[in-house]
């Protein structure tokens, strides 16, 4: 990795912070994943997310998330204010 580079979390690819620009902002080039980690506290409501949990999330209150695949049968997710998480 040289320096000014970066390492995406999840596919372990190197890209610059200049790749990410336009509507994939917070997207690595490479898989397409979000790779700019924020606190699940920073986030808005109805924010979108991903995390080490896997899958995609959305923000639907100050200390839970839904899957975005989830039955209907399955419960929101509880969430720490301070856990990393990757929104976008």
């Amino acid at each position: 990795m040289t320096v000014g580079q970066m390492k995406c979390c999840w596919c372990e690819k190197s890209f610059s912070q200049a790749e990410l620009t336009g509507p994939a902002a917070n997207r690595c080039p490479h898989c397409g994943d979000p790779v700019l980690p924020a606190t699940f506290a920073s986030l808005a409501l109805g924010q979108d997310f991903s995390c080490e949990l896997g899958g995609s999330w959305t923000k639907i209150s100050e200390v839970s998330a839904e899957m975005h695949d989830a039955a209907a049968s399955d419960k929101p997710c509880a969430f720490k204010p301070e856990e990393q998480v990757y929104p976008f």
